[in-house]
């Protein structure tokens, strides 16, 4: 796969700012997918955050690696992609879903919020951003007391309350699977699980060969340099 078209699309999405819609979908831990159906200002504030923050972030010179090469050098303005159809499986749910079934609305803030997708379409085309969520994205009513400000005087918030980061984690379209923050990808979803396994089955090779009778130390390391151990260049050993 060349690299992914990622700048390409941000720049004609901003180009046909004024035909582009962006509508928000909640995601739980067990892959169900509701949508929140949001005011019109609320939507217009969003999508141009957005497309502030992804201009920032990508431009004509940012790198793309394959995931496959995932290890410790990641630079500024480097990101991974996996490839739509080599897909890691425990993300296959974020992809075209809404054209699999019927998404429901959702009809209040769900206490039990994984992330949040935020799709930002046109007539005909579409880019996805995906947001992990965490404790302090979700101010259940039940287990917060809030408070805002008012002329001076602080009062009782009584409703449940979403926090939105302008952060981007992953970015999808048809064609990329674009990872911005490598953090959710390794820990809510497993990958590092994945990166153990290569690293594994790396040491499992290299005993095979016989020619170092102890790898215990390499064995230990697995935790801490798994990406290091996964890439090791079995071919010259």
């Amino acid at each position: 796969m060349e690299n992914p078209n990622v700048y390409e699309k941000i720049q004609f999405l901003k180009k046909n700012h004024d035909n582009l819609v962006l509508e928000m979908y909640f995601v739980t831990k067990d892959t169900t997918i509701k949508k929140a159906i949001l005011e019109n200002k609320t939507s217009e504030k969003l999508l141009k955050n957005f497309l502030e923050i992804l201009e920032k972030q990508i431009d004509e010179n940012t790198i793309y690696r394959d995931i496959k090469d995932l290890d410790e050098t990641t630079t500024e303005n480097e990101y991974f992609y996996f490839e739509n159809t080599k897909i890691y499986d425990k993300l296959s749910h974020l992809i075209n879903f809404w054209e699999n079934k019927k998404i429901e609305d959702s009809k209040s803030v769900e206490k039990d919020i994984y992330g949040l997708i935020f799709k930002i379409k046109t007539h005909n085309d579409y880019l996805l951003i995906y947001q992990q969520c965490y404790g302090i994205n979700i101010l259940k009513k039940n287990s917060f007391f809030s408070l805002f400000t008012q002329g001076g005087v602080f009062k009782n918030i009584d409703m449940d309350i979403l926090n939105i980061s302008y952060r981007v984690d992953f970015l999808i379209d048809k064609d990329f699977f674009v990872i911005l923050n490598l953090k959710p990808l390794e820990k809510q979803y497993g990958y590092k699980e994945i990166i153990a396994k290569e690293a594994s089955n790396t040491i499992d090779v290299i005993r095979g060969m016989n020619f170092i009778s102890n790898l215990k130390i390499l064995e230990d390391s697995i935790k801490k340099n798994a990406k290091k151990i996964k890439n090791i260049n079995k071919d010259v050993l």
